[in-house]
């Protein structure tokens, strides 16, 4: 199993939703990110 679920190649589009929803655009952000959207 992957460390991340989400590559590099999700990360441009998240970012734009990110920035539709005035959210930091930084790319540290993508492991808290990823932690809210696979949790149980």
């Amino acid at each position: 199993m992957p460390r991340l679920l989400l590559t590099d190649e999700h990360w441009p589009k998240l970012k734009l939703l990110m920035l539709e929803l005035s959210i930091y655009d930084k790319p540290i952000l993508l492991k808290p990110l990823e932690g809210v959207l696979y949790t149980d």
